[in-house]
């Protein structure tokens, strides 16, 4: 545990001196390191941003307590000290990272200091639209990754329409990225998982952490409750509808620019002569608070709760020259709203020195609701034009219970069961009365799975793992088996392999042509469809000493059933007989290398990160069957990270090279109109994502400076995005209303400095 706060540190890496073997901490700090060798043990226990401990166990096989203390970095010349960061650990399954966000705050960032844009400087994580959050993991798309925030799904992982992640860096304890090799335990996304565990607070004092930047502010606070309990609760708000700054400007404005937010298509003003308005009004905020208990050395309880909400609400006003087109004025009012809800109940139990038990029970919600109602105004008198609502809403109740048992110095075998009760409700309300759809979809998941980490030698290591899971809409049982391999050559030298199946269950509907109501839907089958599914293979070799890691992996995933809703314009034709027919199916595949090379001691460190990746598609019925590259396909992205620190002060600076994004030539594009008057982009045949955009490039950088002031603990940064003010194109947004149609490039953000603020009290 931390030796300053009392919290568990999880994922901690135990190993006996002088031998190969050791185990891992699981999330509370639990371990189990049976069957010693010599009477007297000695074990050295490590972890990210922590100074190794060595601690030695004499036949010791009750409960024992390790203290781990933050790593303090000090001058030679001068008495000034300062904790040395650090983000990365080495794990040992195949395609994992151990990252912590402790010193994230350090690392550039565009106002908010942000876990997604962080994890994308890493191997294998890729942006999507250059400036989002979204990630994109191994040829997967954000909605193949399953977020989850201590036990709890997380289904709308961002604010303010992607360009912020919605988890609050300050609740956060420790984030593990699973791009593949993943353990049966895990299920429900093709993509990748993505396991944070937020803090629990400290049991030795409380604590104020007062913070504020250029678009937010917020409140942590720890509460010691006792000796074995604590309480800690996140608050942030954004005041970007009190206060507008420069930065607040300048995100809008790229936002909106590439049809980001609702502002929709306006007249032509060639044909109409008129003045417009338009007035936004957003904030976002979130709310995360957990309880931790222990009541004797064996039990651990804890409760979390997370509320995360965001909100755009848009005036159009378009007055008209009186004798144009007979009406004087038009209102256009908009209000969308989406967010998360969800809160979870952990119990943890040690029965003995070899068996452990935990339950879990959680509830989460997903909700996405969009209002519009417009007026004509002739002769000052308001005649309504058009109103529509339409809402989308995901909940789910999971119960889960697993049991682990360790069986001598061979074998650590873990069982599991779960359900998960899935409610679905998508709505669109025309005017007052007529309810164009009302779709409720309820389904039943049933899942179970088995694990042995089987230690066949002090240098050899295999995960099996089987994982089955049964959908009650189609009473179809599907069988994910897993496997993976770790072998040690040296102290030094590691060998990484594994394959395995993952099955995924939901859609989540999404079109870059969208310009009003809701962007993203989730969806569920009402049939026997059969879901998403992924084979994968990957194999690694790593060379990790105490000055410098080397890792290259290699991987090939194959995934099949993936939907394509880009023939459609609304989430609503999906359920409508008579444009449903262009939802397909098809395959994907996406093959790579990643290489990562880190620095880790010293007061220079740092990392480059370099992935090679093609991600292609073929459906039978788009593009004339013939393959294409996926619309987030960027074959080069070289990413690196120098961190320097002294004392009180840290820079930081990144850099970023890597492909643009593929696009289809306008010359190849045609216009598809439908019978509501709504329009979608087809491309000929064979042409589909054949060009691409320019290269993306640009350097970020951070200086931040802790001090002692007035009595308290101040940190005080500033960021600079975009240093030498690349022009970079992100995407490109098509307005279609115009004949011919309007291509425009959406250039990023150029130079953007930042400041924030942090006071400890």
């Amino acid at each position: 545990m931390d030796g300053n706060t009392g919290e568990f540190i999880p994922h901690a890496n135990i190993l006996v001196k002088n031998t190969y073997r050791g185990t891992i901490s699981d999330q509370y700090g639990f371990f189990t390191l049976s069957g010693t060798i010599q009477k007297v043990d000695t074990l050295i226990i490590s972890y990210i941003g922590y100074d190794p401990t060595e601690f030695v166990v004499a036949n010791r096989l009750g409960v024992i307590r390790i203290e781990l203390f933050p790593k303090v970095l000090g001058a030679k010349t001068v008495n000034i000290y300062g904790e040395q960061l650090e983000f990365l650990q080495r794990s040992s399954g195949t395609g994992q990272l151990a990252f912590s966000p402790r010193h994230i705050a350090s690392l550039p960032n565009i106002g908010e200091t942000d876990i997604f844009r962080s994890l994308q400087l890493l191997p294998g994580i890729q942006m999507g639209n250059t400036g989002f959050a979204g990630l994109y993991i191994r040829g997967g798309t954000p909605d193949q990754n399953q977020i989850i925030l201590d036990g709890m799904s997380i289904y709308q992982v961002d604010h303010f329409f992607g360009f912020f992640s919605a988890i609050n860096s300050n609740i956060v304890k420790d984030v593990q990225v699973y791009k593949g090799g993943f353990p049966a335990k895990y299920g429900g996304r093709i993509a990748s998982i993505i396991d944070i565990t937020g803090k629990s607070g400290s049991t030795k004092q409380k604590k104020l952490d007062l913070f504020t930047n250029m678009l937010s502010a917020g409140v942590t606070y720890e509460q010691p409750l006792s000796k074995r309990s604590s309480f800690i609760l996140s608050a942030r708000r954004s005041f970007t509808d009190q206060y507008q700054t420069k930065l607040y400007d300048n995100i809008h404005d790229f936002l909106t620019s590439g049809s980001g937010l609702n502002i929709g298509a306006e007249l032509q003003p060639d044909t109409v002569t008129y003045q417009s308005e338009y007035l936004p009004n957003f904030y976002f905020y979130d709310i995360n608070g957990k309880f931790t208990y222990l009541p004797n050395d064996r039990d651990i309880v804890s409760i979390s709760f997370y509320d995360g909400k965001d909100y755009l609400g848009e005036e159009k006003n378009f007055d008209f020259e009186s004798d144009s087109v007979g009406i004087e004025q038009v209102k256009v009012n908009e209000q969308t709203r989406w967010g998360n809800t969800g809160a979870g109940a952990n119990w943890v139990r040690r029965w003995s020195r070899t068996t452990k038990t935990q339950l879990f029970m959680a509830t989460t919600r997903y909700f996405s609701n969009h209002d519009l109602d417009s007026y004509w105004i002739i002769d000052t008198e308001e005649t309504p034009a058009y109103l529509s609502q339409d809402n989308n809403q995901i909940e789910d109740q999971t119960a889960r219970m697993n049991v682990n048992w360790n069986i001598g110095q061979r074998h650590d075998l873990e069982v599991g069961v779960s359900t998960t009760r899935y409610k679905t409700n998508y709505s669109v309300l025309l005017g007052d009365s007529v309810l164009l759809i009302d779709q409720k979809i309820n389904g039943n998941l049933f899942e179970g799975y088995f694990q042995d980490r089987w230690t066949l030698s002090p240098g050899l290591v295999l995960l099996l793992g089987l994982r089955t899971s049964r959908f009650s809409k189609s009473s179809v049982n599907y069988f994910n088996p897993r496997l993976s391999i770790y072998y040690r050559f040296t102290e030094e030298l590691f060998f990484k392999a594994s394959t395995g199946t993952m099955h995924q269950f939901l859609n989540r509907f999404s079109n870059d042509l969208i310009t009003n109501g809701s962007k993203f839907v989730w969806l569920l089958p009402n049939d026997a469809t059969d879901p998403m599914d992924v084979q994968q293979i990957s194999l690694g070799i790593e060379y990790d000493t105490p000055h410098i890691f080397i890792g290259l992996d290699i991987y090939n995933k194959v995934m099949d059933n993936i939907t394509d809703f880009s023939q459609l314009v609304f989430p609503v034709d999906t359920y409508k007989k008579e444009t449903n027919s262009l939802v397909f199916k098809g395959n994907m595949t996406a093959k790579g290398l990643e290489l990562l090379v880190r620095k880790k001691d010293g007061y220079l460190r740092g990392w480059a990160a370099y992935n090679y990746g093609i991600v292609e598609c073929k459906f039978p019925d788009l593009n004339g069957g013939k393959t294409f590259l996926a619309d987030h396909d960027r074959t080069h992205e070289l990413k690196s990270a120098i961190i320097w620190s002294l004392g009180p002060w840290n820079m930081a600076v990144t850099g970023l090279i890597s492909s643009g994004r593929v696009y289809t030539p306008n010359n190849n594009l045609m216009i598809r109109e439908n019978e509501n008057a709504n329009y979608t982009l087809v491309a000929d045949v064979g042409t589909r994502n054949s060009k691409r955009l320019p290269i993306v490039h640009r350097i970020d950088m951070s200086l931040t400076r802790s001090l002692r002031l007035l009595a308290k603990n101040w940190d005080i940064g500033i960021s600079i995005f975009n240093l030498f003010n690349q022009r970079n194109i992100s995407h490109r947004s098509y307005n279609l209303t115009a004949d011919p149609f309007i291509t425009t490039d959406i250039v990023m953000l150029g130079l953007t400095p930042t400041l924030s603020v942090r006071l400890e009290i």
